[in-house]
């Protein structure tokens, strides 16, 4: 890590504006991801003159919890795609992103609307249980728990 903390130093004092940490392949768990974020801001010589840049992949659906953490770490900008579109399985998704890290100030019509007018535009459609912009967010329905838990105590495996 030292090498690597040296090359990012170098790259500031060079006058280089971001710094980017990117999960090309969704390899890392958020308690990395933070961890690390943690680890440049202590240990990179200039990373005050620097932002922190984070960039995550959803391949094993850990994209915006990964996100997230690299931004309460000290991120100060990140990388996010409306409806989470991106390669593969995705990117971190602005809209699940923005409502989790701002919780009491974030407009949930906005990201549907613009969660929406993309779904048609490219023809992409949106599950039913996206987070933050699709009709079931924010519904309990008490019947699929109760039903859950009648099946878990059916199999004596489940508990």
């Amino acid at each position: 890590m030292e090498f690597l903390y040296r090359i990012y130093g170098e790259t500031i004092n060079a006058e280089t504006t971001t710094i980017t940490f990117t999960d090309t392949v969704s390899y890392n768990f958020p308690g990395e991801v933070e961890q690390f974020v943690k680890d440049l801001k202590a240990n990179v010589v200039g990373i005050e003159n620097a932002i922190i840049l984070v960039h995550c992949h959803n391949d094993l659906g850990l994209a915006n919890a990964n996100t997230l953490a690299g931004a309460y770490a000290g991120a100060r900008q990140v990388e996010v795609t409306i409806n989470g579109i991106g390669e593969r399985a995705g990117n971190a998704s602005l809209e699940e992103d923005g409502i989790l890290k701002n919780k009491s100030t974030y407009e949930i019509i906005s990201a549907e609307d613009i969660g929406y007018v993309l779904s048609n535009e490219t023809g992409i459609v949106l599950g039913k249980h996206r987070l933050a912009i699709k009709d079931n967010t924010f519904v309990h329905l008490m019947s699929i728990t109760v039903a859950f838990k009648h099946l878990a105590f059916s199999f004596s495996f489940s508990y």
